[in-house]
């Protein structure tokens, strides 16, 4: 077998001396090499490897780790490897004073008065911004911005790693001065006890003979209305013109969701009741499907502690704090082929969350999280 490769920037293209490579088949390593001047390596072997998987990892000084997986085809073998260089990673978390996340928030990094960049806020209140690693060990300056909130600057002292909570604040209303009114003279003061007594007059007949809305369920429903046992749907709602609301005859809000985990089909009853002990009362069944197996195998051990950040193709909350949930989510998908769990009250929210990736990217060290990798039949990525 012969294998030859380069090893270049991913941004600048140009070739990486002094890279090493460290080749292997399965678990048993049959290479390490160095790339010369021009980023080039190569390997030649006399035993024929066709028809099994190269695995190739590549790491350097002030690059992230490459590893590559190649199925053997022919036995002249040819590697195009760029590496992407390290940053410093900084996580914003942007919440209002009632700790909801805030979504558009316009967020300037600034080091010794020069811009950095300008970012704005997803739907979960994040901002995750890739620094140069030369701002590790140093102190940038930011500023937050948001319509209708206070203006909020501070410092954050960067590591290699660094979460950073931002708490944005309500603007105070302005307070306009009342106009000063003379005092009525004594003449005018049976004309305004005839009108007050006249608006109350208006205002009782009003609630009397005027008859007050029923109470109305705008909508109730699930999504999805069936599901896999163990998987997760959820009912929202919407009602109107109530006092009271029971789900399945526990109270809840005039307006809500919540996710529920379900073993066998269930229905659930919203009523809506008024004072009068007028009511509307809407169901909805959530069909739980039987005879699909669950999947228990060709998943790899969680890795504790570890990110696994990109490559995503379907983000979603979990209902419990349980990184199995999004291991098992990933082996039901036929095109997941790695998974990341989110701690919750860490980076994403007070919701543990679960991302799931179309390929397997490269491992990062962070305690918010736990990854893993599906397997193939004989335990290979």
């Amino acid at each position: 077998m012969k294998a030859t490769g380069v090893v270049r920037d991913s941004v600048t293209k140009v070739p990486i001396a002094g890279a090493k490579v460290v080749m292997a088949i399965g678990d048993r390593e049959i290479a390490v090499l160095f790339t010369d001047k021009e980023g080039r390596f190569e390997h030649r072997v006399e035993t024929e490897y066709v028809g099994q998987t190269l695995n190739c990892i590549v790491t350097t000084d002030g690059y992230e780790p490459h590893d590559l997986v190649q199925d053997i085809l022919q036995d002249d073998i040819q590697l195009n490897i760029e590496l992407i260089r390290e940053h410093t990673q900084l996580d914003l978390t942007i919440r209002d004073a009632q700790q909801n996340l805030l979504e558009g928030v316009k967020v300037t990094l600034k080091f010794n008065g020069e811009q950095v960049g300008v970012w704005v806020s997803d739907r979960h209140g994040l901002i995750k911004p890739a620094l140069n690693s030369d701002f590790e060990g140093k102190t940038i300056q930011f500023g937050a911005e948001f319509a209708g909130f206070e203006v909020v600057e501070g410092d954050i002292h960067l590591q290699k790693e660094t979460a950073h909570a931002i708490t944005m604040r309500q603007e105070a209303a302005p307070i306009e001065p009342r106009p000063k009114r003379p005092p009525p003279s004594d003449k005018k003061w049976p004309k305004i006890a005839a009108a007050i007594f006249g608006l109350i007059l208006v205002t009782i007949v009003i609630y009397l003979v005027i008859p007050k809305p029923s109470p109305k369920i705008v909508f109730f429903n699930s999504k999805p209305a069936e599901i896999m046992k163990g998987h997760v749907s959820t009912l929202k709602w919407r009602v109107e013109h109530a006092q009271e609301v029971t789900l399945n005859g526990e109270p809840v809000k005039l307006s809500g969701s919540t996710l529920i985990t379900l073993e066998k089909t269930m229905r659930y009853t919203l009523i809506a009741r008024n004072k009068k002990g007028q009511e509307d009362m809407k169901s909805v069944v959530v069909t739980v499907l039987s005879g699909i197996p669950s999947v228990k195998l060709g998943m790899g051990r969680p890795e504790l502690n570890v990110d696994r950040p990109g490559m995503d193709y379907r983000d979603f909350d979990l209902p419990r704090n349980d990184p199995n949930l999004c291991k098992e989510e990933c082996a039901r998908d036929p095109r997941c082929k790695a998974w990341t769990y989110v701690k919750p009250d860490t980076m994403q929210g007070p919701e543990p969350r679960c991302w799931l990736k179309y390929a397997i990217p490269p491992t990062r060290s962070n305690t918010c999280c736990v990854s893993g990798i599906k397997l193939s039949e004989d335990g290979r990525r």
